[in-house]
């Protein structure tokens, strides 16, 4: 089996980003079991794991990018360009606020609010 930690020849950090995608993966999960609330049944603050998790996917996707000599600048366009995708698709969501029901203090659909 190829070696793709750290320090090979052929894709350094592969391992590593897996790992790290995962890990967020296993939180997402988490959130979704415990039905959305603030904390795991094992007393674990989801938001808290999830932000930890999310760094680490960042460090090894940084890591990636820099070690495999691969464009930053194609990569942030094709990520802008999803952003865009997913800012879409937020607000075609049906929610309480699309039918004249706002619940303050977030509206899906109160573009202030959330930033865009």
């Amino acid at each position: 089996m190829a070696d793709y930690t750290f320090s090979s020849a052929k894709w350094p950090g592969i391992a590593k980003l897996l790992e790290e995608a995962a890990e967020v993966i296993q939180v997402c999960g988490k959130i979704i079991g415990v039905e959305g609330q603030p904390n795991h049944w094992d007393g674990t603050v989801m938001k808290r794991r999830l932000e930890e998790e999310l760094g680490d996917l960042r460090a090894a996707i940084m890591f990636v990018e820099k070690v495999n000599d691969l464009d930053t600048r194609v990569i942030t366009q094709q990520a802008l360009r999803k952003l865009q995708t997913f800012k879409s698709w937020r607000h075609q969501c049906p929610c309480p606020c699309h039918q004249g029901v706002h619940t303050p203090p977030f509206c899906c659909a109160d573009t202030n609010r959330v930033g865009w």
